[in-house]
């Protein structure tokens, strides 16, 4: 067969089909429901007076559904499922319900943040709609990170999130991301942003934004694929938060300083396992008040064994927190580097220096 002939007969077969499909008549326009219109009847609150929702929020949805000529369906019922990227609503972060043309639902939101609005979608048509803007608090780490329920897990988990309210200082930059606290939260106000490689951020620089997908590590909360600005630099740290024995023996409690600033006093060697130390630098220390804390020592402290130290206290230890739910203790304070411990002799001469000047002359305090 030639190829001419092979163009023409593949070109009948197309048409000959395509014919069949559509009947031998032009395709025919959708009809029935098209679309849902949706009205909030409640208030929607205001870029510069955000609703409070408190212990829950009611809001009421008023439902129309429509046809191809955009005309209202009376006669219409159906099963509508309503869900927000950034609104948490009833006990499963959605709610579904019978409903008629017309109707008012009641919906709870129980966490939400941020410029918003709610979509409903008929389960059997998928057919949808969405409201007009919702003003709720604004976005930061307290607000995506305050547990609902379990106290591991973040209830923002699995979404993508942009925060660029607070501020938002970073704490420490490691070899694969840097954590970050913000100083007008007072407690799940710390967040560990993955990077997968060196961060272009150092201790003292103030975040214009950042943004990512909210996830858990083996229980800790980080932000991956993560994009950032800095706004300002050398900004003072925080200082860190004590912890405990009453506080390391309470995970709740715990919860709130994750990816914090935190320090142990008295910390003596209580065990070293050799294929955790081994595999991550992880040893067990007893603390001066009879608490029990996970350290990662290798990276500040290349030439500390706490093999060969069980005898040594050390006064003070500084560091970020974190959790892994496979060690144990679960809860994990890394030193940055030496100036972060006590009690080994001589700390580096520059730990004491004066903190230079920042450049912060403007912070984002909304």
């Amino acid at each position: 067969m030639t190829s001419m002939a092979s163009k023409i007969l593949t070109a009948l077969l197309f048409t000959a089909v395509f014919a069949g499909c559509v009947g031998g008549g032009p395709l025919e326009a959708a009809k029935g429901l098209t679309s849902l219109r949706l009205s909030l009847e409640s208030e929607t609150g205001a870029p510069d007076a955000p609703l409070t929702i408190g212990e829950g929020l009611a809001v009421q949805v008023r439902v129309e559904a429509l046809d191809e000529q955009g005309q209202p369906m009376p006669g219409y019922r159906g099963k509508v499922r309503f869900s927000s990227k950034s609104v948490f609503l009833g006990r499963n972060g959605w709610e579904a319900y019978d409903v008629a043309h017309g109707d008012s639902i009641s919906l709870e939101l129980v966490r939400g943040m941020g410029r918003t609005r709610i979509m409903a979608e008929d389960e059997e048509k998928f057919v949808v709609g969405v409201t007009e803007v919702l003003y709720l608090p604004p976005v930061n780490f307290q607000v995506a990170q305050t547990p609902v329920g379990s106290v591991d897990a973040a209830p923002w988990r699995n979404n993508f999130i942009r925060f660029e309210s607070g501020t938002m200082v970073v704490t420490h930059a490691s070899i694969d991301g840097f954590y970050a606290t913000d100083l007008l939260g007072d407690a799940y106000n710390h967040l560990y942003v993955y990077t997968h490689s060196m961060a272009a951020v150092d201790r003292g620089d103030v975040l214009r934004f950042v943004s990512g997908t909210l996830d858990e590590f083996y229980g800790l909360t980080e932000l991956s694929f993560p994009d950032y600005e800095v706004l300002c630099n050398r900004l003072p740290l925080p200082d860190p938060v004590p912890l405990t024995a009453a506080m390391l023996a309470d995970d709740n409690e715990m919860e709130k300083y994750e990816a914090g600033l935190v320090s142990v006093e008295g910390v003596q060697v209580a065990n070293v396992d050799t294929a955790s130390y081994y595999s991550y630098g992880q040893w067990t220390g007893q603390t001066a008040d009879g608490g029990r804390i996970t350290l990662t020592t290798t990276s500040a402290l290349p030439d500390f064994d706490p093999r060969e130290s069980r005898n040594v206290t050390l006064t003070r230890v500084v560091g970020n927190l974190r959790q892994h739910y496979s060690a144990d203790p679960e809860w994990i304070v890394a030193p940055r580097d030496a100036c972060d411990v006590w009690g080994l002799g001589e700390r580096p001469a520059d730990c004491d220096a004066p903190a230079p000047e920042t450049n912060c002359r403007i912070l984002n305090d909304k």
